[in-house]
């Protein structure tokens, strides 16, 4: 986790992650960047009472999970974003590629450009048309 987050250059808000990210190492990791933690805790996690800090937003999810649920808390942490954007990436690799072509990252950048210009043209042309009727 240490070594993905260390590649990219502009500072990072929030993450937002599977529960499979439920791991004390990638929540410690997360803290010590300072970097907010958006993963649900698994279903069977019970509240720690050992005091770490990289553990509080796990805490604070598994006490709302309890009170008022799952759903509420995906709404709340404004979780559900983690959904777009896996769609918006399964919709790239399906219509663009499932790799990238080229080594260097600054093509790599360029590739990744001009596949995102060509989906929005495609959602552009492919929008409707709504005209109101009175």
């Amino acid at each position: 986790m240490a070594t993905l987050l260390s590649q990219i250059r502009q500072p990072i808000g929030s993450f937002k992650g599977a529960g499979a990210y439920d791991k004390d190492k990638v929540r410690r990791e997360l803290a010590k960047r300072g970097i907010k933690q958006v993963i649900p805790p698994q279903h069977n996690a019970v509240v720690s009472n050992t005091g770490l800090t990289h553990l509080r937003s796990r805490n604070k999810a598994i006490k709302i999970i309890a009170l008022a649920g799952r759903t509420a808390w995906k709404v709340q942490s404004g979780y559900h974003q983690r959904s777009k954007a896996e769609t918006v990436m399964f919709r790239y690799k399906t219509i663009i590629a499932d790799s990238l072509s080229v080594k260097k990252i600054e093509n790599q950048q360029t590739e990744i450009k001009i596949g995102c210009k060509i989906l929005n043209t495609i959602l552009q042309i492919n929008k409707p048309i709504s005209i109101q009727v009175t």
